[in-house]
Formats: C-alpha cells, structure tokens, sequence
C-alpha cells in the first residue's frame, strides 16, 4: 500500500499532461528541455513529495552539487502561480542542467516559522526570493553559502543578485523630464528594505541629473502600508500643490496609488502620470499597462545559478553583487502635464 502512493515520473506527468522521458529528462535538467517545461517540472515534484528513484547505492556523480532553492510561499502552488518565481526557476534551470546541478525547490511555510528541517541542512549552496526571516537565513548561512535574490540580510553573509534598482528609477525620472513634469512625487512603501532605498537613491539621482528643483519633490515613504490603502491626503495636496507625475516602488504601490487616484476623481494620465518598476501584473485586478522597469528576472535566475555555483568553488571569496541590467517598459500610464483639478480637502478628514 505504501508502494501505491508513492509519487513516480507517472505521477508527475499526468499531472501535466507531459510524457514520462519528457519528465525524466527534465528533472536531469536536460538542456533540450525547455528552461520553463523544466521549472514547471522542478517545482511540480517538489509539491507533490517527489522522492527520486530507488536509493540504493549512488544516483548522480560525485561532483554533482544540490543547489536549494527557498521561495518565501505558503505552497508550492503559490510559487507556480507567480509570474515572477516561476521567471526565476526559469533562469535557474536552464543554468543548473548544463552544471549538472540539481534544484531543491521549497516553499518557506512549508518549513515552519524560522525553522529548516535538519534533513535539508545538507544542501550544498540555498537561494532565497523574497523576504525571509533573520533567524532562517542565519540559520542557513551558519552550514552553508547564501544568494539572495534583491533582499540583504544585514548581520549575515550572503552574495546578492540585484535588480538595477538606481539606474530603473531614474530613467524612469529622465523620460517624465523629457515630457516637461518638473514637479513629481516619490510613493513607496513603509519599509526599510534595501531595494526600497535603493530606488527611493534612483529618484534622487534622476531628479539632480534631470536639472529638476530637489526642493519641489515630494517623498512619501509610507503612502503604502502593508496590504491596506495610507490615507492618500498627502499625495493629493502634492498634486494640489503642482505634482504632475507619481513615480511608484514597484507596480504593486502603481496599482494602489491608481486607485487611489480614481477615487479621487483623476485619470491617469490626463491628470496626473503615474510609473511603476518590476512589471509584476496582479491576478485579479484591473489589466493597466504601466510604463515602468522590467528587471529581466529570468536573467536574475540565471545569474543566480552562476553565483552559486561559482561560490562553491571559492567558498572564501568576500561577498559579491551582482547587478543585472533591465529595459524601461513604455506603457500608457504617462504623458505630457496639464493642470489636474481635484476637490478641495474635505474638512475633518485627515
């Protein structure tokens, strides 16, 4: 009975419709494989408990290495649903098959609060995406090398793959100058990441080689908090005041900062231009098309193999950055400046 209900390569391909040499060869990480019919696959036998053939006696080369990779996600399913975490195992496998490395793939809830199970801790290298505990990445750095996708984690050494944060937002700032905007306004959320600072560096940088007035930006660094809407009185007196264009983190804080726009009575971009960064969509609301910052994550994905596998050979090296290039996105969300007019504030409202 225990035999029945264990998961095969007939397992995995009926669950995708794949045939079962197709599966085999992509959790080999075959380079024929399509980089995301292997991602698909990688991740799909980690979901369902995939254990690999028969363990008697040795399955892979001695030098074969094991790269963890530990998405911050309640499921493997949730990793399979993003557009992003599925644009970075994309990257990864298709560097990880010709290295003859194998992906681990995990989701973080999976491992409790902070927690890594202790038959995990044997992996060679782990990747992280998205935020994770202190205590967790300490834990896995204190028994084995850590790249983190765009996230530092101060107090513990790790090798970075960054988006370029500083030169996204400003060219983002550089295309709103060319329009003629000379007043814009900073939104970001209420955080300390270092992704944020680095952007919020970008739109300081952008507005000073741009020849705008530093005096005449508005920074709001908390108009996001979380899940839930800041009060958007504060972006609303900026535009009062002369704000033409809004300049977003990331096209999540876009889609909120519209919304909150339309609330208000403003169209974008008639009223008032609004960018994003990352062009992440969101299932589930509204198909806008943002000018933003498209930071090549499938790009990401394999640097990030790179790194790992050339931190295993030079395990004493100091930390290294990488920082991978990315292309501005021209969407529908600007244009040239005009007078918004809006309500006057409402008195007894904050």
């Amino acid at each position: 009975m225990a035999r029945s209900s264990r998961v095969t390569l007939d397992t995995i391909s009926r669950e995708l419709n794949l045939s079962t040499s197709s599966v085999s060869r992509a959790l080999r990480n075959d380079p024929l494989v399509h980089p995301e019919t292997r991602a698909q696959v990688n991740a799909t036998a980690m979901r369902m408990g995939y254990q690999g053939r028969s363990r008697r006696g040795p399955q892979v080369a001695s030098h074969q290495r094991t790269i963890g990779v530990l998405f911050a996600a309640s499921s493997m399913t949730d990793v399979k649903s993003h557009s992003l975490t599925m644009s970075y195992l994309q990257g990864l496998t298709s560097e990880a098959g010709p290295a003859n490395a194998t992906l681990n793939i995990h989701a973080a809830e999976e491992f409790g609060a902070n927690g890594v199970p202790a038959e995990h801790l044997d992996t060679d290298i782990w990747v992280l995406a998205g935020q994770h505990s202190s205590e967790r990445v300490a834990r896995l750095a204190s028994v084995a090398p850590v790249v983190s996708f765009v996230r530092a984690y101060p107090g513990v050494t790790h090798d970075l793959v960054a988006t370029d944060d500083l030169t996204g937002i400003s060219l983002l700032v550089a295309r709103l100058a060319r329009l003629g905007h000379r007043r814009l306004v900073w939104a970001s959320f209420d955080t300390h990441s270092t992704f944020v600072r680095a952007r919020l560096a970008g739109f300081l940088e952008g507005v000073v080689s741009a020849g705008l007035d530093l005096s005449k930006q508005t920074l709001l660094g908390g108009i996001i908090a979380g899940e839930n809407n800041s009060d958007p009185e504060p972006l609303l007196e900026a535009i009062r005041e002369g704000a033409t264009a809004v300049v977003a983190v990331s096209d999540h804080a876009a889609f909120e900062i519209g919304e909150m726009l339309a609330n208000a009575g403003l169209s974008i971009p008639d009223d008032v231009s609004l960018t994003g960064f990352d062009a992440i969509g969101e299932p589930g609301r509204r198909t806008v098309q943002y000018t933003s910052f498209d930071p090549n994550f499938v790009e990401m994905g394999r640097s990030a193999a790179r790194l790992a596998l050339w931190r295993l050979e030079n395990p004493s090296a100091a930390s290294v950055q990488l920082t991978v290039r990315g292309t501005v996105l021209e969407g529908s969300t600007i244009a040239a400046p005009r007078s918004a007019k809006i309500p006057a504030k409402r008195k007894g409202r904050r």
